[in-house]
């Protein structure tokens, strides 16, 4: 079966995943967070920045239309209010740090 990579999937890959969890442990990114978890927050801005979108209300439509195809469970279809609460919840020094250290890697 043939299989197929989307841009943003490639994208994600050059995040470590070591470096991803260390900063959220840091951070403490998952505090109080039950089923959308630091994750998947970051996957859905990063699909944000990747198709433009620039309103909760477009994220929600984006990952319920993608949610009925995507497989592997670290996409979830959000509803507006929980995401509004992800990005109140998560600490901006949390990007900060991640986005300072990839750069650092080149």
């Amino acid at each position: 079966m043939a299989q197929s990579t989307t841009v943003l999937n490639q994208i994600l890959q050059l995040v470590p995943k070591k470096l991803f969890d260390t900063l959220a442990s840091q951070y403490h990114i998952d505090k109080q967070a039950s089923v959308f978890r630091g994750t998947a927050h970051f996957i859905v801005l990063m699909l944000a920045q990747l198709n433009g979108l620039t309103s909760l209300r477009d994220l929600v439509h984006a990952t319920a239309s993608l949610f009925s195809w995507q497989r592997d469970g670290d996409l979830v279809s959000v509803k507006r209010s929980t995401l509004a609460d992800a990005n109140q919840r998560i600490d901006y020094r949390f990007y900060r740090d991640l986005f300072s250290h990839l750069l650092q890697r080149q």
